[in-house]
């Protein structure tokens, strides 16, 4: 996950960083199972960044590593798939740090 504001200069350095990655670690990033998530940019602005990065555009609410990501305050609804493993883990009995050891092997 990698932060930046949208200049053209930033992007530029952000493509060009991707690059360098793939040659070093011979892991090329793969645009079409990419994503950006932009806000507060006009729409021509996100066009030109998706052309110029070739990823694909994506919404807020997403979760990251079993981690619900989401802009502003959390809510309910944000946390409720963790509340509800932690509770059917609790009612079978699974102590909580068992079921984090289960997810990060």
């Amino acid at each position: 996950m990698i932060f930046c504001k949208w200049q053209f200069s930033s992007l530029e350095a952000l493509k060009t960083f991707f690059i360098r990655y793939g040659i070093c670690s011979r892991q090329i990033i793969n645009a079409n199972k990419s994503y950006i998530y932009v806000g507060g940019i006009k729409k021509n602005i996100m066009d030109q960044i998706v052309a110029m990065l070739g990823f694909n555009i994506g919404s807020l609410l997403f979760t990251y590593l079993g981690a619900p990501i989401f802009k502003g305050r959390p809510k309910m609804i944000h946390c409720q798939p963790i509340a509800d493993k932690f509770k059917l883990n609790y009612q079978l009995g699974k102590p909580p740090m068992s079921q984090l050891q289960e997810e990060s092997n």
